[in-house]
């Protein structure tokens, strides 16, 4: 059973001058620009209340999910426009296939302690 929503984003609105895009409509306490080297890993990690939204803005990454419940993992390529929806508590961790470049929006603000707080890091899941 799939624990992660992905989402081919297309544009709300399209005219001469270009193309709008919503991509997320909930309320967000931290908004972040990733980049990933081919090769590199990062994630592997839960949030304790935060839902993730990661938005591929260039590149290709692969996403690996566990849950923590029945141990179960599943894993996703993510392309350039694809949107990872990511529950809260659900482990999660990202490999770059090629160079990438992220959009990653929380709904807990990273001030402070609260990020460190609410994350919890696990063992790769690569």
């Amino acid at each position: 059973m799939s624990h992660i929503e992905v989402v081919r984003m297309r544009p709300k609105f399209t005219d001469e001058r270009g193309e709008i895009y919503d991509l997320v409509e909930e309320t967000v306490g931290h908004t972040g620009l990733i980049t990933c080297k081919k090769g590199s890993i990062r994630g592997n990690h839960y949030h304790h209340q935060s839902k993730q939204f990661t938005y591929i803005v260039e590149g290709k990454t692969e996403l690996r999910t566990k849950d923590p419940n029945d141990g179960s993992v599943e894993s996703v390529i993510l392309n350039k426009g694809d949107m990872a929806i990511i529950p809260a508590g659900l482990l999660h961790g990202f490999h770059a296939i090629e160079d990438t470049v992220c959009l990653d929006c929380n709904t807990l603000s990273r001030e402070g302690t609260g990020y460190e707080s609410d994350t919890v890091r696990v063992p790769s899941l690569f």
